[in-house]
């Protein structure tokens, strides 16, 4: 996982509605795509453990500083809360990762997926012969 982007910020972001696992999904790369195009990221949708609902988690990168309140406030503004959190350590996105994917993903449901829309990384894989 620390080998696909040095990773800046771990978000998860919930919504105020009951929104299925394939509408989390929807909103969450719809919100990523027209707010947030310059990043890459990684996320994992989770049901919701006491109503129910999905919310998504995420590790992301960008080249640039990733505004952690401007996130919080977009996604507040269209969904429900947000908590955008700089990341320390490689320490902190393997238990992340470990926790959100290995738990989640194995009781019963969930989804995973990834973005990669930095073009530093594109070129990284590239030279590293990892894309055709």
């Amino acid at each position: 996982m620390n080998e696909l982007a040095p990773w800046q910020v771990f978000f998860t972001g919930t919504f105020s509605g009951e929104f299925s696992e394939a509408q989390t999904q929807r909103a969450f790369e719809k919100f990523m795509q027209r707010s947030y195009s310059e990043v890459t990221y990684f996320y994992v949708i989770e049901h919701n453990p006491s109503r129910e609902g999905h919310h998504v988690h995420a590790v992301m990168y960008c080249g640039e500083p990733i505004w952690r309140d401007s996130m919080n406030q977009a996604w507040l503004g269209r969904f429900g809360y947000a908590k955008v959190e700089k990341i320390r350590t490689v320490q902190d996105v393997e238990a992340y990762c470990a926790k959100h994917v290995n738990d989640y993903l194995t009781k019963g449901g969930g989804w995973w997926n990834y973005k990669i829309n930095c073009p530093q990384l594109w070129q990284n894989y590239k030279k590293r012969g990892l894309l055709s």
